[in-house]
């Protein structure tokens, strides 16, 4: 049997509560936009749950197990890999009939496999935090934009507004054609339209100016015999490269 959801957080999170509620063990769960039919397939469309029913859910996960089942089952809806639905409700089941303690136990597979998926999305996330590069345009507002393996936007926008608190900006994933807009102290997640991904290419003089002095910086402060290509691409992917100022 197969759980189909709206892809939304929401309608995941009712996916679970459906499978909860009902003591089932689904062969999967998937969204609508990634469920291919087969003849074969028993499938069930949940109605993506209101918010109070989704609220009651989240509190009964929280005083069973931990807030922080809460911040993996956000993570792993981020992650965007493929099974993380199933993965992550295998995982909860595991804690809702054991207890707290057993998702600390590293050797059960449900537990491990979400531990790898949330610990992907968060050195991700950790990367970004200095991959991202700003660049300032010809109508004062810093653009960048970055093409992440999950979807962490969300999450590394928050360090961005403390960091970068008196400007404005927009960070832009590409990937997923969804960006940040922060103004006014007020960060707002929107679609991309066709003239914000135009913005990129209006850089200011300045901008070009201080491109250019940075990849010298970068440059110069190379120690030849202390190159180690491995080591820096263990930090600096090289799948991240495509945006960073000193690589282009």
């Amino acid at each position: 049997m197969i759980i189909l959801y709206d892809a939304t957080f929401e309608g995941f999170i009712s996916s679970l509560r459906y499978g909860v509620l009902n003591n089932i063990e689904p062969d999967d769960i998937l969204s609508s936009q990634e469920y291919y039919p087969s003849l074969y397939d028993k499938t069930v469309s949940i109605t993506t749950s209101e918010g109070n029913e989704l609220e009651e859910f989240i509190s009964y996960i929280i005083n069973r197990l931990s807030k922080e089942t809460v911040n993996r089952m956000l993570l792993c809806f981020l992650s965007e890999q493929r099974g993380f639905q199933r993965a992550f409700y295998l995982y909860l089941k595991e804690g809702l009939r054991g207890g707290r303690f057993r998702l600390q136990n590293l050797a059960n597979p449900h537990v491990s496999r979400v531990n790898e998926i949330c610990m992907k999305v968060r050195r991700e996330c950790h990367r970004f935090y200095g991959l991202v590069r700003f660049q300032r345009t010809e109508v004062g507002i810093y653009y960048a934009v970055f093409e992440p393996d999950h979807n962490i936007i969300t999450l590394i926008a928050p360090h961005f507004s403390k960091r970068m608190r008196d400007q404005d900006w927009i960070i832009h994933d590409k990937k997923r054609e969804i960006a940040i807009f922060y103004r006014a102290e007020t960060a707002q997640l929107e679609q991309v339209s066709v003239s914000i991904q135009e913005q990129g290419k209006y850089l200011s003089e300045k901008e070009f100016l201080v491109q250019e002095m940075w990849r010298s910086y970068f440059k110069n402060i190379t120690i030849e015999y202390r190159k180690n290509p491995k080591l820096q691409k263990r930090f600096m992917p090289s799948r991240y490269w495509k945006y960073l100022t000193e690589k282009t």
